[in-house]
Order: C-alpha cells, then structure tokens, then sequence
C-alpha cells in the first residue's frame, strides 16, 4: 500500500493528538557505517534538531534530499561522503525570529541542482571529510577547503549561494 500517511514517520509518531514521541530534541536518521541511499522527497516540517548522518565511513552511499525543508529554528545537519540536492529549499528561520537553526553539510562530494537554496538568518557550515578535498554550494564562489569551514550568515528571506 502507497498511502503516504501512513508511510509518514512524522505524521504517526510526532504530531497531533495520537504522538508516539513527546519532547524529543533531536532526530539522528541514518547509518553512518552503512552504505546504500537515503532519500528525502516532497514537503516537510521538521519541528526538532536533525542529525542525518549516511554512509560516512563507507564511499558506497549517500544522502538525497528534493523539496522542501522547514526547521522551524531548529538546527539541521547532514554528514556523508556523497550529498546530493535536487530542487532543495532549506528553510531554518524559527517563527518567532529569536530562535533561528543553523544549518551544516559535511562530504566529500556535494551537488546541487535545480536552484536549490539555504535560507534563514542562523549560520551555515560546509565541510569535507577528506584533507584537501574541495565542495562548493552553488555559484559564484571559492569552494570550501578542508580544514577551514565556510560560515556565512543568512540575513535575506532567501539566499542562493
């Protein structure tokens, strides 16, 4: 059966009056041993900090993300060797413009398509995994090397690196 609400973690266990999961502050998601895909399509709110961490010891995976992403001022991280952003709109302003999330990517290969953004007023990280290694989000722009992380702080509704 295809029913997408009954296919919705979110929508069975994190809201409304039937919750499974009350006060949770963070959601890890993922395998950061395995390999294989993690995918992530379609609209979203996530209402608690994410750490989505795939395939970071193994080069045989990756994290997949299209739609849109809503935080909620809750801070969002994804970690893995491959991370791939088609048609992604990350929106990390909380509501009440007090409590805005950070959002950071770690890998070693990152591809972003299709005018995918990041948007919010917290700070935004890139990194690698891998000394030397070079990842950039979008253009114009210097790509990000390894040590040093690029912060940048949002301060429009949508900004598009």
């Amino acid at each position: 059966m295809n029913d997408p609400a009954k296919l919705s973690l979110l929508d069975k266990y994190f809201s409304g009056n039937n919750r499974q999961f009350w006060g949770y502050e963070i959601i890890n998601i993922g395998d950061r041993e395995g390999g294989g895909r993690l995918w992530q399509s379609g609209s979203i709110d996530m209402p608690f900090r994410v750490n989505i961490q795939q395939a970071i010891n193994s080069s045989s995976g990756s994290v997949n993300l299209a739609g849109n992403i809503n935080t909620h001022g809750q801070d969002f991280t994804i970690g893995s060797r491959e991370v791939n952003l088609d048609d992604t709109h990350i929106n990390a302003d909380g509501a009440d413009r007090n409590h805005d999330g950070n959002v950071s990517i770690q890998a070693d290969t990152l591809n972003v398509t299709n005018g995918s953004s990041i948007s919010g007023h917290g700070e935004v990280s890139f990194d690698t995994y891998t000394p030397g290694k070079s990842i950039s989000f979008g253009t114009p722009g210097p790509a990000v090397r390894r040590p040093v992380s690029c912060w940048a702080t949002m301060s429009s509704a949508r900004t598009a690196f």
